[in-house]
């Protein structure tokens, strides 16, 4: 129940940051670096690009799901409230997911690629963003961070086609749970869909791993190819150039 004077979005509190990097990626894992090491729960934020073409990122907060709105962490009414960080411009969303299982019909070196790509749908919602592009970011339970720029989903609808030349005809209005169920079926290999994706946009290995071989861009993926190597860097590369600024002087 709510009274009269209720509005929404009346409690609302500014968002914390963290401190000023000069590249994306070092934002990205500070923010990997504040994540609780022993949780079951799905933690988030953004990353900002400020007027001088810094980078800053939220530090991570409980979101719904991997896939989350930016208004879980912007809301509209924070820009009036001035919530929101003046001059900056949102740039990427991350998301960091422990460790589970999932009931999929997949060898053991595909099974652990799947548990640690980027969902089926957050990446389709980057794609449903047109020109309007947004770096993904996902930070893997076997300690890995991608990095992933959509590029033109016809093209990964043609390579989805010849992924699944056994299956048929695609459905026209091709979606995330369509592949997701191919992939739990067993029909599509989760190498050959970010094959797919790495084809049609830009997937980076900020933080390498096992499963992912060490950083670099990804230009095209196999399973057979990943070596071990060098799979740093796990916390940034650089010095922040300005650490966070707090109001109250005894934060």
């Amino acid at each position: 129940l709510v009274n009269a004077q209720w509005t929404p979005a009346q409690n609302l509190e500014r968002r914390l940051l963290g401190p000023v990097f000069p590249t994306l990626d070092d934002a990205a894992l500070h923010a990997r670096a504040q994540v609780p090491v022993t949780t079951d729960r799905v933690y988030g934020g953004l990353i900002l690009k400020r007027a001088d073409g810094l980078f800053v990122g939220t530090l991570p907060v409980i979101t719904p799901e991997e896939d989350f709105d930016v208004k879980w962490i912007f809301p509209d009414e924070s820009v009036s409230a001035g919530l929101f960080p003046a001059g900056c411009t949102i740039v990427a969303r991350y998301r960091a997911r422990h460790a589970r299982e999932v009931p999929v019909l997949l060898s053991a070196s595909e099974k652990q690629l799947y548990l640690n790509m980027l969902s089926v749908k957050a990446v389709h919602t980057a794609f449903e963003r047109g020109t309007r592009t947004m770096e993904e970011y996902l930070f893997g339970p076997d300690g890995s961070v991608i990095r992933y720029r959509s590029g033109a989903w016809n093209k990964v609808r043609a390579n989805l086609a010849h992924a699944l030349t056994d299956f048929g005809s695609l459905p026209h209005d091709l979606d995330a749970a369509w592949v997701k169920k191919r992939i739990h079926e067993g029909d599509l290999k989760p190498s050959a869909w970010v094959d797919s994706l790495a084809k049609n946009g830009y997937l980076y290995v900020v933080a390498g791993s096992s499963v992912w071989g060490a950083p670099r861009l990804v230009t095209d993926f196999s399973l057979v190819r990943q070596a071990s190597g060098d799979t740093v860097p796990k916390l940034p590369r650089s010095e922040p150039h300005y650490s966070p600024v707090f109001a109250d002087g005894v934060a």
